[in-house]
């Protein structure tokens, strides 16, 4: 048999990155005639992407806004060692591919730089080292433009275009471009996106925002809660991140009153701690002050805002003018389909509710708002040109876990040994998922509805949706004794909205 290499370029070398670039560079069946040659472009000068901790610019302890990583120093994972493994490289017993006494981790590990506390980062460090994935990774190396070249006349339904990956040297750890520095353009089979989630802050649209005459300060630059000293705090955001920094500023930051979390009413929060004050939903700025209104009428002033809102997703690579589709609310020309024929009008896509009636022949680019990412399939292959995969899009998800079934699954479509459905197929997948989606999370009163975050039971339904197309080749990274553990965590992990710190003290000495 004769063998096809297949030339990939995997964008970053963070816990996605790495996994797919160990999955393909092994990937060698004898169903398959494929074999895939990797190229992983990392911008900074180290694997661990998000993981790599990135200290504060000054002594009062906050980031750099154009710094691609968010970790904060005292940050430990919500999720436990055994959530956090891939399957062929567990993080809770040695492997014969790493030097790390895994065993001594404790049950949620950390980034941290404190003596005697394991990293995240460090076994994302021994993976690579272990896999020899260190050889395929062009550190320093930013994508800078991915260009699809479509192949005239092609008929197969995988590889029915070529991509001109353009990248230049980066200043390390930052998304700000250098000048000067010249261009190297490649020509690559395929592209895979794993330069995660965590780039570019989302903060949420209130009346009076833009006047405010406090700062905004968004969690992606909070460091430590030092900046905070003196001031009034208003924190804004629920989610993992939000809570922890609330309760840490509350505690070790000295602000001059106690910080008010300003949290949805369908979250239920409450508080022990006499230094947070649960209020509701903000209601408006009041333009040309520091003043705050909620929703209950409560209003008060504040010298800071605080957003744990989450990210974006953005894909400044991907930014072609020959594939765009427009945003909503613009006026355009779009090809919509009526009774199976296509027809060219004008109108505007307003708010994205009119992309089922879009033909998938004019869905060329990788589109995206706050809560999706058009039009991709299966939260990772591209509906039209399935050589362009994006890995780590779902989120509320185990992660590791989740890009190593994304990963494998991605081999298996670009290998010929499962095959995708026909676009027209796959957008109406997407469109019924997004319905059902949408009504469950208006029902919940949901800040931003996303496709693409999964609760417990859809990351279930997600797995066995891989494993039907790939059988054995996904595993789960529990099995046995580890399950038990992960079945433990999941049902005390719900004490982390009541005490962050306690509920991991606990859970440490439990197990």
């Amino acid at each position: 048999m004769t063998i096809l290499k297949k030339r990939v370029a995997v964008i970053g070398a963070g816990s996605a990155g790495l996994v797919c670039t160990k999955i393909l560079s092994d990937f060698n069946s004898t169903e398959s005639d494929i074999q895939f040659e990797v190229v992983c472009f990392e911008a900074g000068s180290q694997v661990g992407g998000q993981w790599i901790y990135l200290p504060p610019d000054d002594k009062e302890g906050l980031g750099n806004i154009k710094d691609y990583g968010s970790i904060y120093e005292s940050l430990t994972t919500n999720l436990t060692k055994y959530q956090m493994s891939y399957s062929h490289f567990p993080m809770f017993q040695s492997s014969e591919h790493s030097t790390s006494n895994y065993q001594d981790f404790s049950l949620f590990p950390s980034h941290a730089q404190i003596s005697n506390v394991e990293k995240v980062e460090k076994y994302l460090q021994d993976y690579a080292k272990g896999f020899d994935l260190l050889s395929k990774i062009r550190f320093n190396t930013r994508v800078v433009e991915v260009q699809c070249q479509t192949i005239e006349g092609s008929t197969d339904p995988v590889y029915n275009c070529n991509w001109a990956v353009t990248s230049r040297p980066s200043r390390e750890q930052s998304h700000e471009e250098k000048d000067g520095h010249e261009l190297l353009t490649e020509q690559f089979d395929a592209v895979v996106a794993c330069s995660g989630r965590y780039w570019l802050e989302y903060i949420p649209s209130f009346p009076g925002l833009e006047e405010y005459q406090g700062e905004i300060v968004h969690s992606h630059v909070y460091r430590r809660p030092d900046w905070f000293k003196g001031k009034r705090v208003l924190s804004v955001g629920y989610g993992a991140s939000g809570k922890q920094i609330t309760e840490e500023i509350a505690k070790r930051g000295n602000p001059k009153t106690p910080v008010y979390h300003s949290v949805s009413p369908n979250h239920h929060a409450t508080t022990d701690d006499p230094n947070i004050k649960i209020v509701g939903d903000i209601s408006e700025i009041i333009p040309g002050t520091k003043s705050v209104r909620f929703r209950s009428g409560e209003e008060e002033e504040f010298d800071v805002i605080l957003f744990s809102t989450g990210y974006d997703y953005y894909f400044p690579y991907l930014k072609t003018s020959n594939w765009d589709i427009p945003n909503p609310g613009t006026n355009v020309s779009v090809e919509i389909v009526e009774k199976g024929k296509n027809i060219h009008r004008e109108g505007s896509l307003d708010e994205w509710r009119n992309l089922d009636d879009i033909s998938p022949s004019c869905l060329l680019k990788i589109s995206h708002s706050p809560r999706e990412v058009f039009p991709v399939y299966g939260h990772t292959v591209h509906m039209k040109y399935p050589t362009l995969c994006v890995l780590g899009l779902p989120y509320q998800i185990n992660p590791f876990p989740l890009f190593e079934w994304q990963a494998v699954w991605m081999s298996h479509i670009w290998s010929g040994m499962t095959q995708l459905p026909t676009a027209e197929e796959m957008q109406k997948s997407v469109s019924l998922f997004r319905k059902e989606t949408e009504a469950v999370q208006t029902e919940r009163k949901s800040r931003i509805v996303s496709i693409h975050a999964l609760d417990a039971q859809k990351q279930k339904d997600y797995y066995q949706f891989i494993q039907k197309q790939t059988g054995d080749a996904v595993q789960r990274p529990w099995s046995g004794k580890q399950r038990s553990h992960y079945k433990k965590e999941i049902v005390q992990a719900k004490a982390r909205h009541v005490d962050v710190e306690n509920y991991k003290a606990d859970q440490l000495s439990s197990y």
